[in-house]
């Protein structure tokens, strides 16, 4: 069914009810694995659980630690930066020479080191190691500049939700991929506008998911494993709604350009000036059925935003 034909009501629901089947079909157990990881990892007392530390303090012998895990995770990552690889594009076909391949080197450099990408794949990598995950979210950022600029960031994997029913590890053979966010009414006023920021907060306590355990963590600067529950929390009077960011893959009739190499890209990916300019270097103009990307956000039953993603691919990179 075409999304444009749907109310925002039943797209939200929808996108609820599919944050709802990850979580339920391995998100939970991944969650709960990998905060126990990350335990023992950190150490400090944490390898031990609460009922075994329990049962050995009622015995009269002391919990003893020795963490092992933390020297051996650090030496792996001191290696990864050691052994970090440099991008380098080569000419392999006759439609290209080394100048350009030398020219896309450069670009291709300065923008890792504007993204601090070496950093980036540190922190990635580290996440792999510990939590069994890692992701990085490549997005066009417009608050550091009006015409945009690539920009980078590490998320946490526990706010991440797989495609379940996937079976490889390249995300375009994922039929969608969610990430969590708890954001406040200001944070929501700030990034989707006043109107849905009232929505929210005129349909949060009256959600029919606000009374539904969601068990959800939260890594962050207070508490490392703070469960909340419900699409809402308030602590100190600071009142946060779950929001869903999922981008999903469709099969829809498009306009596209067909390359002399048979390469086919969706239109709407180019302007009108560069669209008239490929088609003089010529490209061929028609109609296919092609897999894009749809970006759907809202919370538990307020629609915050739905449409065509700016991107070929889904942003966040495993």
């Amino acid at each position: 069914m075409d999304e444009t034909k749907k109310d925002d009501y039943t797209i939200a629901r929808e996108n609820w009810q599919r944050y709802q089947y990850g979580r339920d079909r391995g998100h939970k157990t991944y969650v709960a694995l990998a905060s126990r990881l990350e335990e023992f990892y950190m150490g400090g007392g944490r390898q031990w659980s609460t009922a075994d530390r329990a049962a050995v303090e009622a015995s009269g012998r002391p919990c003893i630690e020795i963490n092992t895990i933390f020297p051996a995770v650090n030496t792996a990552i001191g290696e990864q930066i050691k052994s970090r690889a440099d991008i380098a594009f080569k000419p392999r076909n006759s439609e290209t020479d080394q100048q350009t391949a030398d020219m896309l080197s450069k670009i291709s450099r300065q923008i890792c080191d504007d993204i601090k990408y070496p950093w980036l794949e540190s922190q990635i990598y580290a996440d792999g190691m510990i939590q069994q995950h890692g992701f990085i979210d490549v997005f066009i950022d417009f608050d550091r500049d009006a015409l945009g600029v690539i920009s980078g960031e590490d998320i946490d994997p526990l706010d991440v939700i797989i495609d379940p029913d996937a079976q490889g590890y390249d995300p375009r053979t994922w039929t969608d991929v969610i990430r969590v966010k708890w954001m406040t009414l200001d944070k929501i006023e700030q990034m989707f506008g006043k109107k849905k920021a009232l929505e929210v907060e005129q349909r949060g306590k009256s959600t029919t998911d606000s009374t539904v355990e969601e068990l959800t963590y939260r890594n962050s600067f207070g508490d490392a494993n703070s469960i909340f529950f419900g699409s809402q929390w308030e602590n100190g009077g600071i009142v946060q709604y779950l929001v869903i960011y999922r981008q999903h893959h469709r099969h829809v009739m498009s306009d596209v350009l067909i390359n002399p190499n048979g390469r086919i890209e969706a239109a709407d990916l180019y302007s009108p000036e560069e669209a008239a300019q490929m088609l003089q270097q010529g490209h061929i103009q028609d109609k296919r059925i092609i897999k894009k990307v749809r970006w759907t956000v809202s919370t538990g039953d307020v629609l915050l935003h739905d449409s065509w993603s700016p991107y070929r691919t889904f942003s966040i990179v495993p």
